[in-house]
């Protein structure tokens, strides 16, 4: 008798994370601007403009404060994030170098990670919120290859869009 077991995990999982809401590689780096100034040199992008946020992390180690540093490349879908280490968090120096995760929109954050989660992929990290729910994005970790996958929230894609062609870009803590 054959085994069903993996064919029914399989069709349980499609869907969680669909493609057509693919749009980023990230990237954690030890050293942000000599990152983009190599990727511009070798592929010829253009970055968006640093963005800085100071901000507690939730993650599975308790609450974490975040100082992050990162940017995108103009060009895409899909785009380059990079991401300055930032030690103790879920983007620390040990995780920098290789593609840290792929990010997807999200249309529904709190119901999409909770499906990540029951499909046994760890949470990892989101903004603290003070109902405790994912707020702006979350992180799940993908145990058989390494990666990780970012749900961002779908109603940040605006704001993304904006920052892209020039304007700033609020923190998902910022509404």
């Amino acid at each position: 008798m054959p085994d069903t077991t993996s064919n029914s995990q399989h069709d349980a999982l499609q869907g969680l994370v669909p493609l057509e809401d693919f749009y980023h590689f990230g990237i954690v780096v030890t050293d942000l601007d000599a990152a983009m100034a190599e990727w511009s040199a070798l592929h010829g992008f253009e970055w968006a403009p640093i963005q800085h946020r100071e901000f507690m992390a939730r993650q599975p180690n308790g609450v974490v404060k975040a100082d992050f540093r990162f940017t995108y490349s103009i060009d895409g879908p899909p785009h380059i994030e990079f991401i300055s280490a930032t030690p103790g968090t879920v983007w620390d120096t040990s995780t920098a170098g290789g593609v840290h995760h792929l990010g997807y929109w999200s249309h529904d954050l709190v119901a999409d990670a909770q499906r990540l989660a029951d499909a046994g992929y760890e949470w990892l990290a989101s903004y603290e919120a003070s109902d405790g729910r994912p707020l702006g994005f979350t992180y799940h970790w993908m145990p058989t290859t390494g990666l990780r996958v970012e749900l961002v929230d779908a109603a940040r894609r605006q704001d993304f869009l904006n920052w892209l062609a020039g304007a700033e870009f609020p923190a998902a803590t910022d509404r």
